[in-house]
């Protein structure tokens, strides 16, 4: 496919996806589709937008962001992030680890990420880590050999309904790996903890700072630059049996721990 696409303003990605010669339409008209064959959307865009409406009526196929990440998902040993916050950071953290193993990872994460200057990294290795949005459910679709949950609060309640409806949203998330993937799970955060007693017939790896969890975050002192700790591994995690002593976190916090023990 030759690819173009609109925003409603320029930032910094337009510019530099311009500065890689790809097209990009400054604002949301219906003669910006002339000639394509598809047309790929973010949750963010509304279903009344000038572009999608067109495309309907030219029964142009129109396709959540979600859905074309999940055909390039198909092409690698792929881990998907969901949660209600720490995402991004934690699929920057996992990027990091692919890299720093030479495994050359692609990366489309949600937000900047500042060894890449952008969000997104077309790599030649196996592995593809991803950022899940939840925000309109979609997220359900990604077919990830790993899926990570960070925590689950209450939000896009206006899309889901109520927090039932959520909770179900991230088990089936969470449950959606193949039987010879798993699921990392926050033990910590009480919705999470909730998650793992429902989950079925997928293996879990747990992670936290808190007691009893199989990757466990311990002996935390902050430094000038953010945490040290130790890190114990048992139950079913790779590695089981091993501490690994004097983690030093570049970054603060005892939220930042914990996406570091989920990477």
């Amino acid at each position: 496919y030759r690819v173009q696409g609109s925003d409603i303003s320029s930032n910094a990605n337009v510019s530099r996806l311009q500065s890689l010669g790809i097209n990009i339409n400054l604002g949301h008209r219906a003669d910006n589709i002339g000639g394509a064959s598809v047309i790929v959307v973010s949750s963010a865009v509304s279903s009344e937008n000038s572009e999608i409406l067109a495309a309907r009526a030219a029964k142009v196929p129109v396709v959540q962001r979600a859905e074309m990440l999940a055909e390039l998902m198909r092409l690698k040993w792929s881990i998907a992030v969901g949660g209600t916050h720490g995402k991004t950071t934690t699929t920057s953290m996992i990027a990091a680890l692919l890299d720093g193993a030479n495994l050359d990872p692609t990366v489309i994460n949600g937000g900047i990420i500042n060894a890449y200057g952008t969000n997104a990294r077309l790599g030649d290795g196996d592995w593809m880590v991803v950022e899940a949005d939840e925000s309109d459910g979609s997220f359900v679709r990604l077919p990830a050999m790993i899926s990570v949950v960070t925590n689950i609060d209450a939000e896009h309640l206006d899309y889901y309904g109520n927090f039932d409806s959520l909770r179900s949203a991230f088990q089936t998330f969470a449950e959606r790996i193949p039987f010879y993937g798993f699921a990392t799970l926050c033990s910590d955060h009480q919705e999470v903890r909730a998650l793992i007693g429902r989950v079925t017939d997928r293996r879990i790896v747990t992670y936290g700072i808190e007691p009893p969890t199989e990757v466990f975050g311990y002996d935390l002192s902050p430094t000038a630059n953010g945490v040290r700790l130790a890190i114990q591994m048992s139950g079913r995690s790779r590695g089981a049996g091993r501490v690994i002593s004097g983690v030093e976190l570049s970054m603060p916090g005892a939220h930042n721990v914990r996406n570091a023990l989920a990477a």
